[in-house]
């Protein structure tokens, strides 16, 4: 049997095969073709005479074969008359194709579950075409999906126990919200949504406040109560304090989230508890969100402060209240001392208010926590308290007054360093100091060196002891020093730069010979090049153009536009600005 090519079939499609071909000798008499073998025999069907091969129509997602991977082995043999045979075997493949499928989950009801109970979901139900193949199920969505689970192959969605009382539904209103998808081999899908909706349950909590000892309050004080500890079980969802009882409950306040008790100052000589002994009776009670409760008792006795004869302290003094700018932290600056009714009493010092952090305080001592400025501010205003052994505490302000202290100057400023060459002694500038001591004032002194003799000081004016020229160098370096009242100097270096003097008045000459003889060749104005801001504008008889220059670079050759002009009578009008002052000349040159 000639050799037959391994096949491949759509799903869905019936197979034929080609019809065998024999080679060789031939049979002997008639030829009969059977299924002889192959793993997946039974799936085919063959024509005995022809020996075509049938397979009826499969389903790639549900294969038959013998190892379920769509490949289906087979094996024929063609058997002549006298028992002559030959086997050939090959293998046909089921293909996969996109097949679509419409199909619905049908609708889930949304569910209501107790608070700390498990929610598992009813099985999804499909509707409509049979999905192709597998389904497969995920959460696709919900504003909850984070707090369910599903089961894949089923569908079953789970939520652990949820305590309503402490919701995380993303709203936190314990209605938690699914989506979930069914999607088959073909990824035909559908998706279904619903809420879970997690019901108060009434949970018993067996917690109790703890004890709170009777408590004693000097009269004239304000009574604060510890905050309430609970034991036994945790109570269910928030917890809620209350003056439940007590004769002299409307005489008490509580916070009603910490379970904080307050009475306002009390009078012993006054009392306004109900039997008037000046002990006050309370009673406060916690209750959770499920109404779960327990309560306690406890009494407030004030305290006649006269009884104990103490008083509280009336007066406080600081022996100095100065300190020297700059001083490091630590600097000791007075010791503190109270005067107390109560001879012998303890106190303790401490400070309030404003500017309280930079200063300390060391047992009696006030010392600073860091250096002043006298520049920046020279007076403190300090508030400091002391309290007595029996907790009576006074208050009073004290000015603590910094000193200056002089210090160094720390720069020398010159006004300017250029000077024009001249031959008259001028001044080059104005000397300053920046100097810390803003009031202090300062003397100035040229120090020796190679060109201190050029220059001396009046006052604060530097100026040049002798003319200065650019012939004889453009730059000179002084040290000056500045000094001040406290003897305190400090040195810098000045480089003064010496420039070309440039001229008041300028020569301008009327005529030139422009003739290639290397004289007088060009119209020159001498010292005009050394003007920054300067214009030129020569004209013909005609009042044309002939030359224009902005700043005076090289002088006019005559020529214009590459061509010698006639020998005859030009105008010239020239601009020029010096320090902020305007001049133009105008005249007339000649070229001969």
């Amino acid at each position: 049997i000639d050799a037959i090519a391994n096949a491949n079939v759509n799903e869905n499609s019936v197979y034929t095969s080609v019809t065998p071909n024999l080679s060789g000798d031939m049979p002997i008499g008639n030829v009969t073709y059977t299924i002889s073998g192959g793993a997946d025999a039974v799936d085919f069907t063959i024509n005995g005479t022809t020996g075509v091969v049938s397979m009826v129509v499969r389903d790639f997602e549900s294969p038959v074969d013998a190892n379920t991977d769509n490949v289906y082995e087979i094996e024929i043999t063609a058997t002549d008359d006298d028992n002559n045979s030959d086997t050939e075997t090959w293998t046909v493949t089921v293909t996969d194709q996109i097949e679509v499928a419409n199909f619905t989950i049908d609708a889930i009801a949304n569910a209501n579950v107790n608070e700390n109970s498990v929610y598992t979901s009813v099985t999804p139900n499909l509707s409509g075409d049979m999905p192709i193949g597998n389904v497969t199920y995920t959460i696709s969505g919900g504003a909850d999906a984070a707090d369910f689970t599903i089961n894949g192959i089923t569908g079953v969605v789970s939520m652990v126990v949820r305590d309503f009382e402490s919701p995380v539904d993303a709203n936190t209103d314990n209605v938690y919200e699914i989506e979930i998808t069914a999607t088959d081999d073909d990824n035909n899908s559908d998706m279904e949504t619903w809420t879970v909706t997690v019901i108060d349950q009434i949970e018993v909590a067996n917690f109790t406040i703890d004890a709170i000892a009777n408590a004693n309050v000097n009269e004239n004080s304000v009574y604060t109560s510890v905050t309430p500890n609970l034991s036994g079980d945790t109570p269910i969802g928030n917890v809620t304090y209350t003056i439940s009882g007590g004769a002299d409950a409307a005489d008490f306040t509580i916070n009603g989230t910490t379970g904080v008790v307050s009475m306002v100052v009390r009078d012993f000589e006054s009392p306004v508890d109900a039997n008037t002994d000046n002990v006050y009776e309370i009673e406060i009670t916690a209750t959770d969100d499920d109404n779960n409760s327990d309560t306690e008792t406890w009494t407030v006795t004030v305290i006649d402060d006269v009884i104990d004869n103490f008083s509280p302290p009336t007066g406080l003094s600081l022996s100095n209240q100065q300190i020297n700018e700059n001083e490091p932290a630590g600097t000791f600056i007075g010791i503190l001392s109270a005067q107390d009714p109560d001879t012998g009493d303890s106190h303790t010092f401490s400070l309030l208010g404003t500017n309280a952090s930079l200063f300390t305080i060391q047992d009696d001592s006030l010392k600073a926590a860091g250096p002043f400025n006298f520049e920046q501010q020279d007076v403190y205003t300090l508030t400091i308290q002391v309290e007595d052994a029996q907790g009576f505490t006074f208050s009073d302000q004290f000015e603590i007054l910094v000193l200056n202290v002089n210090e160094s100057p720390t720069e020398i400023i010159l006004s300017n360093n250029t000077v024009n060459e001249e031959d008259i002694v001028i001044e080059v500038g104005i000397l300053s100091t920046v100097d810390e001591d803003v009031a202090d004032t300062h003397s100035y002194t040229i120090l020796a060196g190679d060109h201190s003799s050029f220059f001396n000081i009046a006052d604060d004016r530097l100026i040049t002891d002798e003319s200065l020229a650019s012939d004889n160098g453009t730059q000179y370096t002084i040290s000056v020093q500045s000094e001040d009242l406290g003897g305190l100097t400090i040195t810098r270096d000045f480089v003064i730069t010496v420039a070309r003097k440039v001229q008041n008045e300028f020569n301008f000459p009327n005529a030139f010979t422009p003739n290639g003889d290397h004289e007088n060749d060009t119209w020159e104005i001498p010292f005009l090049d050394l003007v920054d801001d300067c214009k030129v504008l020569i004209m013909d008889r005609d009042g044309n153009v002939v030359f224009e220059s902005i700043g005076y670079d090289a002088p006019w050759d005559g020529t214009y536009g590459g061509n010698k002009l006639p020998k005859s009578t030009y105008f010239y009008i020239i601009r020029e600005s010096r320090q902020g002052e305007n001049q133009i000349h105008k005249g007339y040159v000649v070229i001969l």
